[in-house]
């Protein structure tokens, strides 16, 4: 169906809005995408987070699970281990990062319930909802969730993605004070992060590069010192360009 200004049923839905303390959808149909140039207090921008992210190409909002929610969500995951699949292995050739396949769990929303429950409830979470509004303006769709369940062993994931060249439904630009990333991969630390001990890793700055991504970065044999490990702890949520950071996992 065409999008009708104001019209219910039509495409694109109501926007999603969120004050950081509750989710509600915007039943006037009205486009939602903050600017750092307007100050505005119902934003929701953190101007420290912003420039973070916009510098960077990732960013981590600390504690957004509780120890209740975080005990529920490993449960299921524990659960429902003898559905992980193990699949290929990542390393694309590197010798740094070479090991077995990455297991994992995919359908967290669809499990019987309560075990769906804790994930369920990370969809429209207001901490969620409140940062991709402005990170890329409302109308998003959510892809599959999915739980990596590494082992020792198991392979990182050679870095890809980047800006150069740039990918018009992956990438990242600002205009006008807004940040506009078209692809958005947003993930949540069931458990502890710790250095050196594998993990999402990223070459922060890398959705402005101009000039190709040279292959010891890509297998991280050769980092030139740039590749970054964020430490996290279990209940932190991560949020990277997807498209437009390069980004992997190191074994």
């Amino acid at each position: 169906m065409l999008y009708r200004p104001g019209g219910k049923g039509s495409n694109p839905p109501p926007a999603v809005n969120s004050d950081g303390q509750n989710t509600w959808v915007e039943e006037s149909g009205a486009y939602v995408h903050p600017s750092v140039y307007i100050r505005d207090p119902d934003s929701g921008i953190d101007e420290k987070e912003f420039y973070f992210w916009d510098l960077n190409g990732y960013v981590v909002v600390p504690g957004v699970m509780d120890e209740e929610w975080l005990a529920l969500a490993n449960e299921a995951v524990d659960k429902f281990q003898d559905r992980v699949e193990v699949g290929a292995e990542l390393s694309g050739g590197s010798k740094s990062q070479a090991g077995t396949g990455r297991p994992l769990r995919s359908g967290l929303l669809d499990l019987p319930d309560p075990y769906n429950e804790p994930f369920r409830r990370m969809i429209a979470h207001p901490a969620i909802i409140q940062r991709l509004n402005w990170m890329g303006g409302s109308g998003y769709r959510t892809g599959g969730a999915t739980v990596f369940c590494a082992v020792e062993g198991t392979s990182g994931h050679s870095l890809h993605d980047g800006n150069e060249p740039q990918s018009p439904s992956r990438g990242y630009d600002f205009k006008n004070g807004r940040s506009f990333c078209e692809t958005v991969t947003i993930t949540w630390q069931l458990r502890e992060v710790e250095p050196e001990l594998g993990g999402f890793a990223c070459v922060p700055g890398s959705h402005k590069t101009q000039f190709p991504m040279p292959p010891g970065i890509r297998t991280c044999d050769d980092t030139m010192g740039l590749v970054v490990q964020p430490t996290m702890k279990a209940g932190d949520v991560l949020f990277f360009m997807d498209g437009g950071c390069t980004h992997g996992a190191l074994a």
